[in-house]
């Protein structure tokens, strides 16, 4: 609420690492937003992501992802 209020927006990208069970065994921010809250939403919301594991000769193997969250605004 407080960054909507503030007018906070950006982009941040992660760099995560998926266990073969598709859950965060690790995750780095490679670039900030620019606003250490929307950095943080971002954190929380990817460390309890579940994803679909990479697999490789088809079984599930650890992998590691880059995602990148974009914070914006939309006008009401």
């Amino acid at each position: 609420a407080l960054s909507r209020k503030l007018g906070e927006e950006g982009e941040a990208v992660f760099v995560l690492e998926i266990d073969t069970d598709g859950a965060v065994i690790s995750l780095a921010i490679e670039k900030s937003s620019g606003h250490e809250r929307l950095d943080e939403a971002a954190r929380e919301a990817l460390s309890t992501a579940r994803f679909r594991p990479a697999l490789e000769n088809g079984n599930p193997t650890k992998s590691r992802k880059r995602m990148r969250i974009e914070f914006r605004l939309k006008n009401s």
